[in-house]
């Protein structure tokens, strides 16, 4: 099953917003981090990679199967996620406003618009998620927090005690067996 859920993971997310497979190994070997894969009648319906770290919990990528999308299982998905949460929750999200063409800016705003209809709040501090491999290029977005607003100090919280964990030195190790489980 993982094979299909990292052909998902590479088709839903650019390649600016992605690991490659030896950093993809590298953070599968780290207890703080969860890869999830979601089925529906035996096939791969979505998936769900997150970390807990710091008290936080960071949902870095959440992606439905395209046969999937539209139905509310991207909703499902967070809202399961979110019920059996106790630790604050953040995720990040493109800025609309950065877009390059009007389609694109629509995308980004219905992800922001989808994130707040689960009560998500977008929070405008200044941000940018460093790059996922040598070479790429850090990210301008925006953190949105699930219910409660976001502090610029808790950002820089979230900075300071996350961001090297999640986002450390690509290592090339084969990735741990069974790191992966069908959460639903």
């Amino acid at each position: 099953m993982f094979n299909r859920t990292w052909e998902l993971y590479t088709q839903s997310f650019p390649a600016d917003e992605r690991r490659l497979p030896a950093g993809q190994s590298a953070v599968m070997a780290k207890n703080e981090y969860r890869c999830e894969w979601i089925e529906a009648d035996g096939h791969l319906a979505g998936l769900l990679f997150w970390w807990s770290v710091a008290g936080m919990r960071y949902v870095e990528h959440v992606a439905t199967s395209p046969g999937m999308r539209g139905k509310g299982l991207g909703k499902q998905i967070l809202e399961d996620f979110i019920a059996e949460s106790v630790s604050p929750i953040l995720l990040e999200v493109e800025k609309p406003e950065l877009a390059v063409t009007p389609a694109e800016q629509w995308i980004r705003q219905r992800r922001v618009d989808f994130y707040t209809r689960l009560n998500f709040i977008l929070n405008r501090h200044e941000y940018y998620q460093p790059p996922y491999f040598p070479g790429g290029e850090r990210l301008n977005l925006y953190v949105m927090s699930y219910q409660q607003p976001l502090s610029k100090e808790t950002l820089a919280e979230f900075v300071s005690g996350c961001h090297p964990v999640i986002y450390g030195p690509e290592c090339p190790t084969p990735p741990r067996q069974g790191c992966c489980r069908n959460g639903r």
